[in-house]
Order: C-alpha cells, then structure tokens, then sequence
C-alpha cells in the first residue's frame, strides 16, 4: 500500500515539475516571441550560437571566440568590437531577467543576418560585400567619415580627416559599406592611418602616433589594424588613399607589396578583394598594377588639374581595370561624365557634404559619393537605390 502511495506522490512531484517546467518554457517561448515582434533577439543565446564564450572583463562583460572580442558596458549603452566602439541606444532591452539586442544591430556587429530557423533555434548567413563597381554602395565615406559640432557662436564646424576607429564604427552603424582610408608613413616606415603630419607639430614613429588621439578624438590605427576591422566586418570595402613626402618607383610598389603580403596574412583573399587602390597619376598605374590583380581601381583625377578631359578619356580607353573614376566636384561635367559612361566606367565625385545639391550631380551624370556627413538611409530615401549591370 505505502509502495502505491509513494508511486502515485511521484507521478504527481513529476507531472507538477514537467507542468513548471513547460510553464517556463512557454513562457520564455513568448517572451522571445514577443520581444522578435518589437525587432529584438536573445543576446546570450546568439552569443552561444556562434561559438562565444562569456566571461568577465573589468567592469565590461566580454564574450570571446578565439581572438575576437565584444566587450559590453554595464549600462549596455557601448560595445566594443575589437578596437571599434559602437554607441548603444534603445539597442540593448531586458524582460524576464533576459538580454535582448535589436536585430539589425546584432547584424551589423556580427556581419552577418540573422533568420529564425525552427524553435528557438537561429540560422545565420554571412553578409556579402557589395561589388563597387555595381554601384549598389552609392556612398563612400570620406577619410572614414565625419561629424558636425556646434561652435558657441552657434555655426556648426566639420570635423573630418580621423581616419580613427570610432569614426569608422560610427559610419558603419550609420549603414556605410565602402571607406576610403587615409595612409602615411611614420619616421620608421610604418603606415599610418592619417592624412597629413600637419595635424601635429611633428611626424612621429608608429608608437608614438598610436599615443596620440586621432584629429578631433578617437583612436589611431596603423594599416594593420585597419585591415583587421575591415576582416572580421566582411562587408566592409577599404579604399586605400596613400600619402607620403614622395613615392619613388619602387617605393610604391615595396609598399603595395607589403599592403598585399599584410592583408594576405590577417585576411587572404576575401579581404584583399574588398581592397581598392586609387592611382592619381598615369605613371602609378603600371607599378601598382604589377603587384597583384585587384579586382577593382580607382582613377582619382583631383592632382591631375592641369590634364585635359579628353587627354583623360584617351588613356582610358585600354584600361578595362581602371573601373571608376573619381572627379573633383568643380570638374564635374554631363560632356565629360558621359564620355566616360561610354567607356563602360562609372563616375565618382569627391567630396560632397550636401544632400540637396546631389540632384545636381545625378544629373550630370554623377552615380557615386565622396562624403563625410551624408548618411546612406537619407541618401536612399530621397534619391533611391541605382542598380547598375
């Protein structure tokens, strides 16, 4: 009889645990569904799902997967991808003790898109990057981009020229795809990522630029941290604009080889594909031509004042590699956009700030942008996606 009893108590410690235990299943069920109506995704669980492991960071929660990092605030207002900070605003939400982080962000952090694939389970796909020359990325940031800040006499001054890494994660979360990158030499032969040593009293060695902020803040990179960025975000297309005191011959071309034997090293061909180099003179182009097949080049006419448009269209024409041209905005002309439209190249003007003036441009025949304050999702809104074949 007591064998009975304790048999039939049993069942019922059992069903009453497998009713609470599906209880808290359904109910985790329909917070996550609930929360994916209002756009947000389990951030633990995706963390999981990709191999990350949560650990403990200072005051930051790190999840890490082999030598890739994301390191959250305690009050999920930033993120850090390596050494790219993203500001968080409604991004992070919680329910039921539960992290949720909104889709498109995690997206855009992980570079990839995220789709839910049976019971609480997500699949997820790699982002591809967009061909350039199809002119799906109308957009290109400008020395990484650049912000607006508030004078106290009211007017407003541009801050551009960072080339640092918040400028460029701030550019990314704002929907760019493709990014031209300033690059100079250090005292001891390291590229760096800045436009000018004017920017400080004195050119410096790759450490001691490293110390310094970027112009107007931020962190500065060499090219092998750029190259690591634009690695881990598959999506992400780096336009190389070298600088220097002078490129000899030679000295171009040792540095394209060290560019390539670099990205060839962080990233292999996926991301030396995603490499783009401008050439500004016509004697650059064998040299860099010779040191490895790109799959893209920039022709960028703003030191070339003093050439002719038409001497520019003669020279291109048996220069099937030389896919685009970039054109200094005062050049900008419906004759000279459509000569070289005939050539089957597409036409680049740098650098616009103002939205309202691309119309202008469009028309003339312009299908791309330079710029440092235009943001993709107004650019699409008001003037459309060109598709070009």
């Amino acid at each position: 009889m007591w064998k009975k009893v304790i048999s039939n108590l049993m069942k019922i410690l059992l069903g009453m645990v497998l009713a609470g235990a599906l209880g808290v299943f359904a109910l985790l069920y329909y917070s996550v569904n609930q929360m994916e109506e209002f756009g947000y995704l389990p951030f633990d669980y995706i963390m999981h799902c990709r191999g990350y492991v949560k650990e403990a960071e200072g005051d930051y929660i790190r999840y890490r997967n082999g030598d890739m990092t994301y390191d959250v605030s305690p009050d999920y207002k930033t993120v850090r991808k390596l050494n790219m900070e993203f500001q968080c605003e409604d991004d992070f939400k919680e329910s039921l003790r539960i992290l949720y982080i909104k889709k498109d962000f995690i997206e855009t952090l992980l570079g990839e898109n995220i789709e839910r694939n049976g019971l609480l389970h997500y699949s997820f796909e790699e982002q591809e990057y967009e061909d350039l020359t199809h002119l799906k990325i109308p957009l290109v940031a400008h020395a990484g981009g650049g912000y607006l800040v508030k004078r106290y006499t009211g007017k407003y001054r541009l801050v551009n020229y960072q080339n640092c890494s918040e400028i460029i994660a701030a550019s990314y979360k704002e929907g760019y795809k493709a990014y031209e990158i300033d690059f100079i030499l250090s005292t001891d032969n390291i590229l760096c990522s800045l436009h000018t040593w004017d920017f400080y009293d004195h050119e410096m060695t790759a450490n001691e630029f490293l110390k310094q902020p970027a112009r107007g803040g931020g962190t500065t990179l060499l090219l092998s941290d750029v190259l690591k960025l634009f690695n881990v975000n598959k999506d992400m297309i780096l336009i190389l604009d070298l600088k220097s005191r002078s490129w000899e011959s030679g000295e171009l071309i040792k540095w394209y080889r060290k560019i390539v034997e670099m990205a060839d090293r962080i990233g292999g061909k996926s991301l030396l594909d995603r490499i783009v180099p401008q050439i500004y003179h016509r004697e650059e182009y064998d040299m860099v031509r010779q040191v490895y097949d790109w799959s893209c080049m920039i022709f960028t006419l703003y030191r070339m004042s003093a050439v002719a448009d038409d001497d520019i269209i003669e020279y291109l024409k048996d220069k099937p590699d030389l896919q685009i041209v970039t054109i200094p905005e005062e050049r900008v002309s419906s004759e000279f956009c459509q000569k070289l439209h005939e050539l089957g190249k597409v036409v680049y003007a740098n650098t616009i700030n103002n939205i309202n003036s691309l119309y202008l441009f469009l028309n003339k025949g312009v299908d791309g942008f330079y710029t440092d304050l235009m943001k993709p999702e107004e650019y699409y809104e008001r003037y459309g996606e060109k598709q070009y074949s």
